[in-house]
């Protein structure tokens, strides 16, 4: 968060959050899920601010919204709640590098009704009659899929940080509120806070 004189009104200038916006899309393509293609298909697709004033500063207080598009490869057992869980982590530990934020809401929305690649090893299994229109990309091998992601970052200012103002939220959380950062400390055994290591199983499927 930035803040400005009240003579420096930042309102329209959004040249942070397009910095950020070209930052993230590099960041996003080191993501080993996302697909290796010659443009990665990552798109900025808003990079705006946000502006308030704060009254405790008497300044204008100015954050980031970000929106991203991309794509990501994954499993057809994958859960939707599994698969977005990993990528708001994954981008949390993105953003605690010295180029970003201090403190963020990330979440995302991954569209699993009409995938973008699948495979036809998976494709033939249902009947035709059953079948849905397939993707536009068929390829890979069975159980292979390619799916498309809408990520949110918001930087937060004081509002977002009184409205998500409950214990263990940590400084990087999701639209629940849910600490992002120790979620990922405790699924990779780095962390419980109480002076040993863990691994879990979620859904089905082991994290680390």
């Amino acid at each position: 968060m930035q803040f400005y004189p009240k003579d420096q009104d930042p309102r329209l200038d959004e040249r942070s959050a397009r910095f950020h916006g070209r930052v993230l899309k590099e960041d996003l393509a080191t993501l080993p899920y996302v697909p290796n293609t010659p443009n990665r298909d990552i798109n900025v697709a808003r990079a705006t601010n946000h502006v308030t004033w704060d009254y405790g500063k008497d300044m204008w207080g100015e954050v980031d919204h970000l929106m991203m598009n991309f794509y990501v490869k994954a499993k057809t057992t994958d859960t939707r709640e599994y698969l977005e869980d990993k990528i708001n982590r994954d981008v949390v530990m993105l953003l605690k590098g010295p180029r970003y934020y201090e403190q963020a809401k990330v979440y995302c929305m991954i569209d699993m009704f009409y995938p973008e690649d699948e495979s036809i090893y998976d494709i033939v299994k249902v009947p035709k009659k059953d079948r849905k229109k397939a993707g536009w990309g068929i390829s890979g091998n069975e159980g292979d899929i390619v799916y498309h992601v809408t990520l949110h970052v918001q930087e937060c200012n004081n509002m977002d940080l009184a409205v998500y103002d409950e214990e263990g939220r940590g400084d990087f959380f999701n639209l629940h509120g849910e600490n992002l950062e120790l979620k990922w400390r405790l699924l990779n055994g780095l962390d419980t806070g109480r002076g040993r290591t863990l691994s879990i199983c979620t859904m089905g499927r082991r994290i680390v």
